[in-house]
C-alpha cells in the first residue's frame, strides 16, 4: 500500500509540475510573441522562422534585410539580405556565391563559423582575399535556391563561382509522393497543412493542441517535418518527374549564370546513425538527388560534383552534426570549408589559371 501511495504522490507532483509549467510557458510565450502557442501551430506556416518575410515569387520567403535581432547566435543579415560573416559581398569584384538551405547558411552556428565564412577565411589565409556571398536560406528547396540566384544575384553581383547544397526536395517528395511537385516545399507544404503527421494528429478538437509542452516538441524536435512513417512506395512516373525536376532546376541556374566559371554541387550528407535506420522509401529521394547532381555535373563541363560524404568518415556523428538532420558543427563546417577551398584552388589552377 505504501508503494502505491508513493507512486500516486509522485504522479500527482509530476502532473502539477506539467500543468503549472505549461501555464507559465504559455503566458510567457503570449507576452513575448503576442499569441498563444496553439495559434502558431494552426497558423499559416508550420515552420516559422522569424527573420524571413514572404515574397510573391518562386522564392516564397527571403531573409529580412539588415536583421539584427539574434546577436547571441550571431545571426545577422546585411543590406542585401545575405547572412553576415567574415567579409562583405562586392558589387565590383567577382564573388563566390553559396546557395541552398540551412546547412550552407550555418544554422545554429555564429556568422564566422559558417562554411561560406570559413571558406573566405581560408582563402584569405592563402593570400586570396575574394568576396563571398552567403545567399543560403534555412529550409529552402533546390528550386527556391535557384530562384534566389535569379532574383537576388544574377543581375546585381558579378559572380565567379556558385556552390549549391540543398536537402529539399528529397524530404518533401518522400512525404507527399505523387502529390509532390516543384512548388511544394517546407513553406508551401506547411501552409497547405500536408507536411506531416503532427498536423493531422493535432486536430482542432484535440486538447493536446493547447499544450505549450506539445508546441515545444512540435517546434524543436524535428519530428514535425516527418510524414506518418509512410512506407508506401513511389510509382515510376513519380520518380521520373522528381528526377526531371531536379535537372530542370539546375538548368535554370545554368541559364541564368552564363558568366560563372564554375558551379559546384554538394550532396545531401546525414549522420551515419540516421542513414542506418532510414527506410528504403526515405533513402530513395536522397539517393536520386545526389545521383542527379552527379550526372548533371558529368554532362555539363562548367558544373562539378564535390562529394563531401567521405569527408567525415574518421569522425563520430556527434563531432560533425548538431542534430539528427544534417546541420554541421563548427568542426564539420571547418572541414567542409577546407575541402571546398582546396577543390576551388585546384580547379582554378587546372582550368582557369590565376584568378583575375
Amino acid at each position: 500500500m505504501n508503494l502505491i501511495r508513493n507512486i500516486l504522490k509522485t504522479l500527482v507532483v509530476i502532473v502539477i509540475f506539467l500543468v503549472v509549467g505549461d501555464i507559465i510557458l504559455q503566458l510567457g510565450y503570449r507576452v513575448v510573441k503576442g499569441k498563444f502557442t496553439w495559434e502558431v501551430i494552426f497558423g499559416h506556416e508550420i515552420f516559422v522562422i522569424d527573420f524571413l518575410e514572404p515574397t510573391g515569387d518562386e522564392r516564397y520567403v527571403v531573409p529580412i534585410k539588415e536583421y539584427h535581432r539574434s546577436r547571441k547566435m550571431g545571426l545577422e543579415t546585411d543590406k542585401y539580405g545575405f547572412r553576415v560573416g567574415n567579409g562583405l559581398p562586392s558589387t565590383t569584384e567577382k564573388n563566390i556565391v553559396f546557395l541552398g538551405d540551412s546547412v550552407p547558411f550555418g544554422w545554429m552556428l555564429r556568422g564566422e563559423e559558417t562554411v561560406p565564412s570559413l571558406l573566405g577565411t581560408f582563402l584569405k589565409d592563402s593570400g586570396d582575399d575574394r568576396p563571398i556571398i552567403n545567399a543560403a536560406v534555412p529550409s529552402y528547396s533546390l528550386n527556391q535556391a535557384v530562384y534566389r540566384y535569379v532574383y537576388d544575384i544574377s543581375t546585381k553581383f558579378p559572380v565567379e563561382g556558385v556552390i549549391l547544397q540543398a536537402y529539399d526536395p528529397a524530404q518533401s517528395f518522400y512525404t507527399l509522393k505523387h502529390e509532390w511537385d516543384v512548388t511544394r516545399n517546407w513553406f508551401t507544404g506547411a501552409s497547405r497543412g500536408d507536411m506531416g503527421a503532427i498536423r493531422q494528429f493535432v486536430r482542432k478538437d484535440n486538447p493536446l493542441r493547447y499544450s505549450s509542452w506539445f508546441y515545444l516538441y512540435w517546434r524543436f524536435s524535428g519530428f514535425y517535418f516527418q510524414s506518418v512513417y509512410n512506407t508506401s512506395s513511389y510509382s515510376d512516373e513519380d520518380i521520373l518527374r522528381y528526377r526531371d525536376s531536379i535537372s530542370h532546376s539546375l538548368s535554370v541556374l545554368l541559364e541564368n549564370s552564363s558568366e560563372v566559371k564554375y558551379t559546384i554541387l554538394l550532396p545531401i550528407v546525414r549522420p551515419r546513425q540516421v542513414l542506418q535506420k532510414m527506410s528504403d522509401v526515405e533513402a530513395i529521394p536522397i539517393d536520386i538527388l545526389n545521383e542527379t547532381f552527379y550526372s548533371f555535373a558529368q554532362n555539363n563541363p562548367k558544373v562539378h560534383f564535390l562529394d563531401t560524404r567521405p569527408l567525415f568518415g574518421n569522425y563520430s556523428d556527434e563531432e560533425i552534426f548538431l542534430d539528427y538532420c544534417c546541420h554541421l558543427t563548427a568542426l564539420g563546417a571547418k572541414l567542409q570549408a577546407k575541402l571546398i577551398k582546396d577543390y576551388i584552388l585546384e580547379l582554378e589552377k587546372k582550368n582557369f589559371g590565376p584568378v583575375q
